[in-house]
């Protein structure tokens, strides 16, 4: 079935998911969404409406569609139509604003299965699309060669608690070394900020405490040996079925005083769900 690619007049995201196409001789139908395939659109978007992302400036083009996929975002178009679901755990579904491209985990899966990745982000940069990028430091050969190419215009660090935390991982657990190393080599994106996950930890029994905070805290400080890189605290409350207590509202400000002897410009973020 020959794919159907939705797009607008004038969207830039529309230009770059042909350009890939077109290079690796790939088939499709184009579809003005808002010109001669207006009606054509509206009929796919009522059928597909639950799968189709909106954001404040409406739906975001291109849409892909091929038999019963429907995917939207550069992100996860570009990196389906160049090895399919191999790469799927590092490639979200987001919206992101005019000129970004985003979406990106470098920490969603194995390495190996990473570096797939690369090529989808050489052709962003080639025609000019800024990249969004998010690690929590695992991967740290594929961060490096990321950052060495210069393909993160923004990375998104979420440290997930000291060292010990990161040896206490369910899947792919990882040494210091390689936190650290993965800190160090963060400076090198465009811009950085790094977001504290304070959440429950792995056996669901209790959340990550101010006093490992701080422990995280210190070894951002001690990898980077900067103490002001912008850094943020998030607070992941538990799921709908998890029986630990959600923190109390005042919460945060344990963790920020905490965090705050080694990390100068720790502010508290806004709460979301684990």
């Amino acid at each position: 079935m020959t794919a159907i690619l939705y797009t607008v007049t004038g969207c830039e995201r529309c230009r770059v998911v042909k350009a890939f196409m077109d290079a690796r001789g790939l088939t499709y139908t184009d579809v003005d969404a808002k010109g001669e395939g207006k009606n054509a659109f509206v009929r796919f978007y009522r059928d597909n409406q639950a799968r189709i992302l909106r954001g404040p400036e409406g739906i975001q083009f291109p849409i892909y569609h091929q038999g019963e996929r429907v995917r939207q975002g550069l992100g996860v178009i570009l990196s389906w139509l160049h090895v399919g679901v191999r790469i799927e755990p590092f490639v979200r579904p987001g919206l992101v604003g005019h000129g970004w491209a985003g979406g990106f985990n470098l920490s969603g899966g194995p390495q190996d299965a990473g570096r797939e990745l690369l090529p989808v982000l050489r052709h962003l940069r080639e025609h000019g699309i800024k990249i969004r990028m998010e690690t929590d430091g695992r991967n740290s050969d594929l961060l490096k060669q990321v950052l060495v190419e210069g393909l993160a215009d923004h990375l998104q660090f979420n440290l997930l608690g000291p060292a010990e935390a990161y040896a206490r991982l369910p899947e792919r657990p990882c040494t210091e070394e390689e936190i650290s190393a993965s800190l160090f080599i963060a400076q090198r994106a465009g811009e950085l900020s790094i977001v504290l996950i304070v959440a429950p930890l792995p056996g669901g029994d209790r959340y990550l405490s101010p006093e490992e905070a701080a422990a995280a805290a210190a070894m951002v400080a001690a990898a980077t040996q900067n103490n002001r890189i912008p850094f943020g605290i998030c607070i992941l409350q538990p799921s709908p079925d998890s029986s630990l207590a959600p923190l109390p509202a005042t919460a945060g400000f344990k963790y920020r005083t905490a965090v705050r002897r080694y990390m100068l410009s720790a502010e508290i973020l806004a709460s979301d769900t684990a």
